[in-house]
Order: C-alpha cells, then structure tokens, then sequence
C-alpha cells in the first residue's frame, strides 16, 4: 500500500512539473485576443488601426500559388513555422512584433491599472511573461531592402507602436 502511494505521489509531482513546462511555452492566441482591450480612444485604436493597415491584409495580397510558398508565408503569416502542423495566423498580426501572447495576455499581466500604476513593472511582467518589444531589426526579418520601401512602410505603421 505505501509503495503505491509513494508512487502515486511521484507520479502526480512529475506530471505536474510536465505540465507546467508545457504551460509556459508561449503559443499564438491570435490578433483577436489582443483586440479587446487594445481598441478604442482609450488604448488609441491601436486594434483598429491594424485592422485598417496592410499588414492586417498581408496574407489576402499573395495570390494561391504564393499562398502555399514557405518564403512568402515567413513574412505574409504570423507563427508560420512556429506553429505545429504548418499552421499559421494570417496577415501580420500582433504577435508577429510582440511573440506569441498566451502567457502575457492575461489580465494579471495586461492590466490598464496596475499599468497605470507602475508602468516599468508590470512591463517588466508582460517581457517575462514572452512580451517582445519590436525593433527595427523585428520589422527588418521581412522589410528588406529589396524588398518594399523600408523606411516609408516603418513610418507607415508607426502608429501601431505603443506611445
């Protein structure tokens, strides 16, 4: 009896350590999770200007062939590659500049007041949590310079980053 429980008790301890390890590998939620709280005068439309912008459209702008080209779904997608099975979100989504958001969109992390509050903190959170900060470099893995116009596109979408 007590070697059954003893192993019922490693068993249960080991599975729990599994579980957590998987639990806190980010994985892509999708610009529709992002999209509640971050539209709206108070978050500055940021979710509607995305949906107005042309990386919100960038999957719809390849043509069927091109659709299924892995060179062109890397930069067209987000989590293209990232994303078991070959799945992917389309267009360029939130998460392909700030990484997969299932670990920091949560409301102990993105939280307006406890933002408000300490602003470096609960940044501080959000980045342990998976939050990438884009840069230049994020926005140059696909705008190149033979590919579109860097610097007019950068500016383009530059109301999409955080005042």
């Amino acid at each position: 009896m007590k070697k059954s429980l003893r192993f019922y008790l490693l068993f249960l301890l080991v599975s729990g350590y599994a579980f957590s390890l998987a639990a806190k590998t980010p994985t892509y939620v999708g610009y529709k999770k992002c999209r509640g709280c971050h539209r709206g005068e108070r978050r500055g439309h940021v979710a509607n200007k995305w949906e107005d912008s042309k990386h919100a459209r960038a999957f719809e702008a390849l043509d069927e062939k091109d659709r299924k080209n892995p060179v062109c779904l890397q930069c067209h997608t987000t989590g293209y590659g990232r994303i078991g099975n070959g799945g992917y979100l389309e267009g360029v989504q939130c998460e392909a500049g700030h990484g997969p958001g299932s670990e920091y969109k949560h409301g102990r992390i993105m939280n307006a007041r406890r933002y408000k509050v300490n602003r470096a903190e609960q940044h501080k959170k959000a980045v342990g949590a998976g939050l990438w900060t884009p840069s230049v470099k994020t926005c140059r893995r696909c705008h190149r310079k033979n590919a579109l116009d860097f610097k007019k596109n950068l500016s383009d979408e530059r109301p999409l980053q955080p005042q």
